[in-house]
C-alpha cells in the first residue's frame, strides 16, 4: 500500500493523531497535514466591494456594522456612574475624577454630581 493511501485511510478512520499517523507511516507530520488539507479543501473566501465604505471585504462589512452599532441608541444609553462607587477619594483624586469626566465630554454628569459633591473638593 502506498504511503499516501495509508495516510488517507488513517485520517478517515479518525482514531489516531497526526503525530501518531506520521510515526506509523514514517513520514513527517507536515506531510500528514498536507494530505489532510487535500482531502477536505476549504471553500474559497468570496470578497466583494462594500457598497457603503468601498473597501474590499468579506460581506457583510464588519467595519460598517461596527460603526452602525456604535451610533445605535443602545450604545448611547451606556452611562458611567455619577460618582465613584464604593470609593472614598481624597480631594485631589476627586478633582482628577471630575477633570476626566469633563475631558470625556461628560460635563452634564459633572453638573449632576454637583448636588452630591465631595465635601472637601468643590467642583469647578
Amino acid at each position: 500500500m502506498r504511503r499516501r493511501e495509508q495516510i488517507e485511510r488513517l485520517l478517515l478512520e479518525g482514531l489516531k493523531s497526526h503525530y501518531e499517523i506520521s510515526v506509523v507511516v514514517g513520514v513527517p507530520v507536515v506531510t500528514v497535514l498536507n494530505v489532510e488539507s487535500e482531502l477536505s479543501p476549504k471553500p474559497p473566501i468570496l470578497r466583494a466591494v462594500c457598497p457603503d465604505c468601498g473597501m474590499l471585504v468579506v460581506l457583510p462589512c464588519c467595519a460598517c456594522e461596527a460603526q452602525a452599532e456604535a451610533k445605535s441608541p443602545s450604545m448611547l444609553e451606556i452611562v458611567p456612574p455619577l460618582k465613584p462607587i464604593g470609593l472614598d477619594l481624597k480631594p485631589n483624586h476627586y478633582k482628577r475624577y471630575v477633570a476626566v469626566l469633563k475631558r470625556r465630554g461628560m460635563s452634564a454628569l459633572v453638573d449632576q454630581i454637583n448636588g452630591d459633591s465631595h465635601p472637601e473638593a468643590p467642583l469647578q
